[in-house]
């Protein structure tokens, strides 16, 4: 069970700098979906809705499984903090880096004064929460928070977690082929492709009341 401080309307969080790639290549997505088209100068139009689709895999299973796949800039906003202690939201997880933590006035989101000094924060993870432990924070009504998260590049994150990256290449093929592939159970058409929610859901948090 958790803490009411911990609950998911505690913290958000705001991209800032999105991926410079993504999980899969436009190849590889074009592949995946069944279709070709050959190289050309410029490029076919069709590539511009290839890599649509392949960021838009990626974001859903971002959201999906609350985790950043690919390197990416954050900004998490904390509105209660007990102890010194914050819950890291959906998307803000692998962290690489924290950049910055700013005490902010919880009103306004005026920040109360510099940002800690670098060494006043630490993350935390115990029974499978993350949390970033600054006792600075303590009393304080909210704070902003800039981190670098995700894996460091699409080699990282294959070797890690192979099952997101066939989480976007259904996903991909999915949005590319306009659900040719929909699955029907009775006479309801599920939203996702064969595969997609098994693929996604070692990795899904799970929020206890």
């Amino acid at each position: 069970m958790i803490a009411p401080w911990q609950s998911p309307a505690a913290s958000w969080s705001v991209l800032v700098e999105a991926p410079t790639e993504e999980p899969i290549t436009l190849a590889m997505g074009k592949l995946l979906a069944g279709l070709a088209w050959p190289v050309t100068d410029p490029p076919d139009p069709r590539d511009d809705l290839m890599t649509g689709w392949i960021a838009a895999a990626r974001d859903k299973v971002e959201r999906d499984t609350g985790l950043a796949l690919l390197t990416q800039t954050r900004d998490v906003y904390f509105t209660t903090i007990a102890a010194g202690l914050v819950q890291l939201p959906g998307q803000a997880l692998p962290i690489q880096e924290v950049i910055s933590v700013t005490p902010m006035n919880s009103a306004t989101w005026v920040a109360l004064g510099a940002p800690l000094p670098p060494g006043a924060w630490e993350i935390v993870t115990e029974d499978g929460v993350t949390t970033l432990a600054a006792s600075a924070l303590d009393g304080i009504g909210a704070a902003i928070a800039r981190l670098k998260v995700g894996w460091t590049d699409r080699a990282a994150l294959k070797t890690a977690a192979p099952m997101l990256v066939h989480a976007v290449g259904l996903l991909t093929a999915h949005f590319a082929t306009a659900g040719r592939d929909a699955v029907v159970t009775g006479t309801i058409a599920a939203k996702n492709p064969i595969g997609y929610d098994e693929a996604i859901a070692p990795y899904c948090r799970v929020w206890v009341p």
